[in-house]
């Protein structure tokens, strides 16, 4: 299949007929009418903040949005998914290579989706920003802006059906909502002329600049407060300012309608922001966001990313419990540096978005990165890992942990590096609080060493062996004395204490 056929919008005054204009018209004139309560607010009583007229956007009750699984002390487990054949939610580990783009032709998402299916891959991002293609809001030739008051319906049809081709493939999706690196150019917007093109820019001309836009509901005026000098990456403090009402209320109504499209399906989580700037606005505000997102979609799993506050983030989430589910960066993860951030910011995941520093194509250090990242106890995904190591890892991930018999209780493990005596950190851990259970990755850096598990006599165990779609895990063996030799590097274990733990 190609392209969807895009529907025009007919000019204002247009008459129209049909259902899906109808219904279109129908969200206009609710527009309409918070234009006309505004106006007589502003004669009663002056100029007020436009947030006393934003709707609020409460999640529908049987949406089941992927969520991290916590205990009752706040300790992150991995995550849950939504499991419509079962009818609850499942414990998942996320991972995935490549990603998306909301300007990609639907045949090269639908293979990109495909793809990540065939290697048990199930998580991946999608880059999406309100002047891809078509743009989020209504365009007007004449004046070369954009509606700010009348939203592109497309725009939203089209992200629906990229989610829903990647429902049917059980991957899911990471929506970006805003990004550092959109291009933020005036000078009035080019005619969009495909969703592959941005409007008057490849990447994407924003049309929340000044000069791009105009409010039909306050005399075709912009936004106040946002203007700005051009700039390729959008770092100035006056986007992020929190104290600017009226910006912050159209911040929310584009989230918000995200977020209407999002409802409709499970298999999502939210990133906040890629590549916020190391600024003390942008940090401000994306508390200001996490807390506003997490108070309307409490079950959503929100990430925001930095380049350089992460550990700010981190350090807030943990002392403002679930406001922060996970912070990303572009850091060449390991096992160590993962659980070590997985223990100092109880209840923040690590993850991982656009490690490129370094030669993907070396699989031991994709290895390190994706397998530490996930017994590290975050989300491992890479989009530029080069191929074919994404698929051989996340085949390995998704066969470590989902064997055919005996699966591991991934609801209650976390990592545990010292359940392995002088772990120097080669040996990738994971294990409940009981210790009744223990997986280990065993890296190329540790060798076929002989090792010991602490406080680990009598048990079962079996060996993981690492081979991409060949992964395959052994019988069980009996042991006495905690003591293990892998058979070779890298390579899987895990040990079970007496039935009767379980």
């Amino acid at each position: 299949m190609g392209e969807t056929p895009r529907v025009h919008m007919p000019p204002k005054g247009t008459p129209t007929t049909g259902t899906h204009t109808l219904s279109r018209w129908l969200r206009e004139s609710i527009s309409w009418r918070e234009v006309v309560l505004q106006r007589v607010i502003r004669v009663l009583c002056g100029v007020v903040p436009w947030v006393a007229l934003t709707m609020s956007s409460a999640p529908a009750q049987d949406w089941r949005p992927v969520r991290v699984a916590r205990d009752s002390e706040g300790w992150p487990h991995f995550f849950e998914v939504w499991r419509e054949d079962r009818e609850s939610y499942s414990s998942t580990v996320l991972s995935g290579y490549a990603n998306l783009a909301f300007t990609f032709p639907l045949d090269e998402t639908r293979g990109v989706l495909d793809d990540l299916s065939k290697n048990h891959g199930n998580f991946t991002r999608l880059w999406v920003g309100a002047g891809d293609g078509f743009s989020a809001y209504r365009f007007d030739a004449v004046q070369r802006k954009v509606d700010l008051d009348h939203w592109n319906d497309d725009f939203f049809d089209r992200l629906d059906l990229i989610l829903s081709e990647a429902e049917k493939r059980g991957v899911v999706v990471e929506v970006m909502l805003w990004d550092r690196c959109t291009w933020w150019i005036g000078g009035g917007l080019s005619t969009p002329e495909s969703w592959r093109k941005g409007i008057g820019h490849d990447r994407g001309q924003n049309p929340f600049h000044p000069d791009n836009h105009y409010r039909s509901s306050v005399d075709g005026k912009p936004v106040p407060g946002v203007v700005m000098k051009d700039t390729r990456r959008i770092e100035a403090d006056p986007f992020y300012n929190t104290e600017n009402d009226t910006w912050m209320v159209y911040q929310k109504r584009y989230m918000s309608r995200i977020l209407e499209v999002l409802k409709h399906h499970n298999n999502v989580t939210v990133e906040l922001i890629n590549e916020a700037p190391a600024t003390k606005a942008a940090t401000d505000w994306r508390k200001y966001m996490h807390t506003w997102l997490k108070s309307e979609y409490p079950d959503l799993l929100v990430q925001s990313e930095s380049l350089g506050a992460d550990r700010d983030l981190a350090s807030w989430g943990r002392d403002h419990p679930g406001r922060v589910d996970m912070t990303a960066s572009h850091d060449d993860w390991s096992y160590d540096s993962a659980q070590a951030f997985y223990h100092k910011y109880k209840g923040v995941l690590p993850g991982c978005n656009e490690y490129i520093h370094q030669d993907l194509t070396d699989m031991s250090r994709c290895r390190r990165m994706m397998w530490g990242l996930t017994m590290g106890g975050g989300a491992s995904w890479n989009e530029n890992i080069t191929p074919p190591n994404g698929s051989i890892l996340t085949q390995e991930i998704h066969r470590f942990f989902n064997p055919e018999h005996d699966s591991p209780r991934i609801g209650l493990l976390r990592p545990a590096k010292d359940r392995i005596i002088d772990n120097d950190g080669s040996k990738y851990v994971l294990a409940p609080d009981d210790a009744s259970e223990i997986l280990v990755y065993i890296s190329e850096e540790s060798g076929a060493e002989p090792f010991k598990a602490r406080g680990i006599g009598s048990c079962r165990f079996r060996w993981f062996t690492c081979a991409g779609k060949d992964s395959v895990w052994g019988d069980w063996d009996k042991c006495d004395t905690g003591a293990f030799t892998p058979p070779t590097a890298p390579c899987g274990l895990q040990i079970r204490l007496d039935e009767k733990s379980f």
